[in-house]
């Protein structure tokens, strides 16, 4: 899959494009809200799900607290979940509180994923600027938990192999004292994991 992270300088817009599942669209609670409105405003509410209900993909954040703080610590958000029927639902906020919904179809080009664009607020920001670098190392080290995904971040495409990348980017211009880093990857029915060490030439441990 493939995600999509650009920032506009001018107004400090933040757009995250994920080409993945996508939220249930038009799905609605109990409690008269849609899935989707209820990942941005309800807490402890998540946009993973599967057929059976639990999650088991790799991923940071299951419980959808950023979308949360990230809502209500914007001037305004909106979000635009896709299904591949075509079926599309939007929801936008304003100071954190929900405004309104459009539903559509599209159906000469449907493609399944989740758009959400917002504007941080000066108001809990010492700077409501979006700090690039941060973010975009952030994406470098995303993209070594998980080989395979792509991220283009401002039309720049990030992609990497594996943990072995993440380690060599924390190593920076310190050399290993092995050459070859140790892997240890291990799974076992639905549980997974991969380690990665070397020694170098700091004199302190490092572990990520």
């Amino acid at each position: 899959s493939s995600d999509v992270c650009s920032s506009d300088l001018d107004d400090n817009k933040v757009v995250i494009t994920d080409n993945g599942q996508g939220i249930l669209v038009n799905s609605w609670r109990d409690d008269g809200k849609t899935v989707l409105q209820a990942v941005f405003d309800e807490l402890n509410t998540s946009g993973k799900f599967s057929s059976d209900g639990v999650y088991q993909g790799s991923a940071l954040g299951l419980h959808g607290q950023g979308s949360k703080l990230t809502n209500f610590l914007s001037h305004s958000l909106i979000a635009t979940s896709y299904n591949l029927k075509g079926e599309w639902e939007s929801v936008s906020f304003k100071e954190g509180v929900f405004e309104g919904r459009t539903l559509g179809v599209e159906k000469e080009h449907p493609q399944s994923g989740l758009t959400v664009s917002f504007q941080p607020s000066e108001e809990f920001f010492d700077n409501p600027r979006v700090n690039e670098k941060k973010l975009r190392d952030f994406c470098e080290d995303i993209t070594c938990l998980c080989p395979g995904l792509t991220i283009k971040f401002n039309g720049e495409n990030i992609s990497h192999s594996g943990i072995d990348d993440l380690l060599a980017r924390k190593l920076g211009r310190d050399e290993s004292l092995l050459g070859d880093f140790l892997l240890f990857q291990e799974k076992q029915g639905k549980q997974k994991i991969s380690a990665a060490a070397t020694y170098c030439g700091l004199s302190s441990s490092n572990i990520t």
